[in-house]
C-alpha cells in the first residue's frame, strides 16, 4: 500500500485538456441553438467542462485531487455570484421547483 493510500489521498489524474474542453463548449452551444439549453445552462455546463477536462491546458496535464477540488470550488463561487444561479437556488429552497433560466 502506498503512502498516499494510507493517508487517504488519491492518485493525481491526467485530464483531457483543451481539445475536449472545446468539444464540450461546442456541444453546449449547438444544443443552446437548438433550444435544448438555456443561456445559464451553457454557463453551468462551461464550468463543469472546465473542471472535468482541466480547461485550457494540454491533454494529459496531471492534476492533484486538491487542484481539482480547488477548480470545482472556484467554479462554484463564480456561479454562485450570478443572479441566475441565485434564482435557481431560491426557487429550489422556496418552492422545491427546478428553475430553468
Amino acid at each position: 500500500m502506498t503512502i498516499q493510500k494510507k493517508l487517504g489521498q488519491r492518485e493525481p489524474l491526467a485530464l483531457s485538456g483543451t481539445e475536449h474542453f472545446h468539444e464540450m463548449l461546442e456541444w453546449l452551444e449547438t444544443n443552446h441553438k437548438k433550444g435544448m439549453l438555456t443561456p445559464h445552462d451553457v454557463t453551468v455546463g462551461t464550468e463543469i467542462g472546465r473542471v472535468v477536462s482541466g480547461g485550457d491546458c494540454p491533454a494529459g496535464t496531471v492534476f492533484s485531487e486538491q487542484e481539482i477540488l480547488d477548480a470545482e470550488r472556484s467554479s462554484f463561487l463564480r456561479l454562485a455570484q450570478t443572479q441566475e444561479t441565485q434564482a435557481r437556488i431560491v426557487s429550489m429552497l422556496d418552492n422545491g421547483i427546478t428553475l430553468r433560466n
